[in-house]
């Protein structure tokens, strides 16, 4: 059985610190782990131009400047992420939530596309996955999505490793992933039998503002909110 939260996550992230900690005899941060396990592993993917231009950042390399998140060794990138929706302030930390899930990272939709291809694809020549044992963990392991009632999903949705698989009538090849924290909401969809990414990045506000609306109003706005 699967149940998705970010906690399973949040315990791996602290645990594979804490080895890589161990292992090196000292300090290692989520943002060094995740540079070694997938970010150069992306890069080794990629034609020097677009590896030296893929950025991603997790909250520990972040930090707060003038009441907005900015990239420590990064100081040049806007990364005006983290807006609360209620009062169109910036948050004071630079995580919605946790240290070492989702929500406390920064990207940019050209280097989130190429990070989710290579991370969920499921062809060795684009995978960053080391070996074929892993993949094949990857590419075979699903269980079926079900309704919080216990009742099987109707769009016949299964759980992969980080990923939801569907499509019909194949609920393998395309894989999906999305964060929704505050300022922002992004999702990735890769196919994996064409092999193309597509990564949506959308501001909080449009999209709970038009939703709000048509839930006052009972009507679609006909004007942008």
């Amino acid at each position: 059985e699967y149940s998705y939260n970010d906690l399973g996550y949040e315990l791996l992230g602290r645990i594979v610190t804490a080895i890589a900690s161990e292992q090196k005899q000292s300090a290692v941060s989520f943002g060094d782990v995740v540079n070694e396990l997938v970010i150069d592993r992306v890069r080794e993917k990629l034609p020097p131009k677009q590896a030296s231009s893929l950025q991603f950042f997790t909250s520990d390399q972040m930090e707060d400047y003038q009441g907005k998140t900015r990239v420590k060794a990064r100081p040049d990138l806007e990364a005006t992420f983290g807006k609360d929706y209620k009062d169109g302030s910036f948050k004071s930390v630079p995580s919605h939530s946790y240290d070492l899930s989702c929500g406390g990272s920064y990207t940019d939709p050209e280097s989130m596309s190429k990070i989710a291809f290579h991370v969920l694809a499921s062809n060795p020549d684009f995978s960053i996955y080391k070996t074929s044992e892993t993949l094949e963990v990857l590419n075979s392991r699903q269980v079926p999505k079900r309704n919080p009632d216990g009742s099987p999903d109707k769009q016949g949705k299964t759980y992969g490793f980080g990923y939801e698989s569907f499509g019909h009538p194949d609920y393998s090849h395309l894989r999906d992933h999305g964060g929704l924290g505050y300022g922002s909401n992004s999702n990735a969809l890769v196919d994996t039998k064409a092999n193309k990414a597509v990564v949506v990045m959308t501001a909080f506000e449009n999209l709970t503002l038009p939703l709000a609306y048509s839930l006052i109003h009972e009507e679609k706005a006909s004007e942008p909110v």
